[in-house]
């Protein structure tokens, strides 16, 4: 929360921590070797914000830094229009800090629309524990929502196991995290049938490219299977988003 503290009350003072600012693998090590309990508040997001941006997939533990050759890096003059931008995305919305299952079953209705997105079994770097209890937990409450739920996760035979009887879709993905590379069609996309009244009629709705830029958790994402409220689940933060 330090840096949404930081931002809505001293965003000036933040922007300004990056003026003349690089993406530079050598200034991404210096921001990682230094200490935060030496730092200011202010100094502490803009030293979370330069590292979250510029590491490797996103990552908050063991992080490395990243590059590409398909596109630049992040724009360090534009930070105060980004920002704008996540801010106003997010009006309107309901932001939690709650265990998933409790949010989950504190927004669960008929009409709910629930997209998990948990960390993938048996990968590193997501700076949270996610024992496999709860993807069972998970398989579990999908069996008995009121909504309906779409889980985009890795392909394991553990995880086909938790969640066997549901319907999985495969996408195709191509990155890299730490040292191996993640095969063709390990993603799975998992849902449970459609429960509303809806042009679905009962069947499965049709998948999703979630690996689209352009895709976002939205009403109008789903087209007419969208039910009246989507709720997207990460361990540590819940946002619901609301037509």
């Amino acid at each position: 929360m330090t840096l949404y503290r930081v931002v809505q009350n001293h965003l000036e003072e933040f922007v300004r921590q990056f003026k003349w600012a690089l993406s530079s693998r050598q200034v991404f090590e210096w921001q990682k070797m230094t200490r935060p309990e030496t730092l200011t508040d202010i100094q502490r997001a803009a030293r979370f914000f330069y590292l979250q941006h510029h590491a490797f997939a996103g990552k908050v533990t063991g992080q490395t830094f990243g590059s590409a050759t398909t596109g630049p890096a992040i724009n360090l003059l534009r930070i105060e229009e980004n920002l704008s931008a996540a801010w106003q995305r997010l009006s309107g919305a309901y932001v939690e800090n709650l265990p998933w299952l409790e949010c989950a079953e504190r927004y669960d209705r008929a009409h709910t629309f629930h997209y998990m997105d948990p960390p993938y079994w048996t990968t590193a770097g997501y700076g949270v524990d996610f024992p496999f209890e709860n993807y069972e937990r998970m398989a579990d409450f999908m069996r008995r929502c009121k909504g309906k739920v779409m889980v985009s996760i890795n392909d394991h035979p553990d995880i086909r196991r938790v969640f066997e009887g549901f319907h999985f879709e495969t996408v195709d993905i191509r990155y890299s995290v730490e040292t191996y590379l993640v095969p063709r069609a390990a993603r799975m996309i998992i849902g449970c049938q459609c429960q509303c009244q809806c042009q679905c009629q009962g069947r499965w709705c049709p998948p999703i490219d979630l690996t689209s830029k352009s895709w976002t958790p939205s009403i109008a994402a789903l087209d007419s299977c969208i039910p009246q409220a989507s709720l997207r689940l990460y361990p540590m933060l819940n946002v619901v988003l609301c037509p």
